[in-house]
C-alpha cells in the first residue's frame, strides 16, 4: 500500500530519499498508520485536535524549535507562500493549502 501512496505522493517518497523531514525519520512506519486512506477530495489526511498543531514535537521533522523560531507561532512559518522547493512542486495538482512546508 504504501507505494500506491507514493504514485501520487511523490514528494513523501523524494523526502524519504533525501532523508528530510518527519515521513524520513518515521521511514518504517506504514502510512496507514497515521494516514487513512482518502475518503473525497475534502477528506483531511491528518486530523489535528484544537491544540496538537501548536504542541508538535519539531525535532520529529529534524528542525527543532531553537532561539527565535521558540517565539514564532506556527502560522508564521507554515503557509502556502511558503510552500517551495521540489517537495512542493511534486505534490499532486490540486493539493490544498496546509500548514507545513
Amino acid at each position: 500500500m504504501d507505494a500506491a501512496c507514493q504514485d501520487c505522493h511523490r514528494e513523501i517518497g523524494w523526502l524519504k530519499t533525501e532523508r528530510r523531514g518527519l515521513h524520513a525519520r518515521e521511514a518504517g512506519v506504514r502510512c496507514a498508520t497515521c494516514h487513512p486512506d482518502h475518503a473525497g477530495t475534502d477528506f483531511r489526511l491528518v486530523e489535528w485536535t484544537a491544540d496538537s498543531i501548536t504542541r508538535f514535537d519539531h525535532r520529529r521533522a529534524g528542525y527543532p524549535l531553537e532561539g527565535g523560531h521558540r517565539e514564532v507561532k506556527c502560522e508564521g512559518c507554515h503557509r502556502q507562500a511558503n510552500r517551495v522547493g521540489p517537495a512542493a512542486r511534486m505534490a499532486p495538482a490540486g493539493t490544498k493549502p496546509i500548514r507545513w512546508t
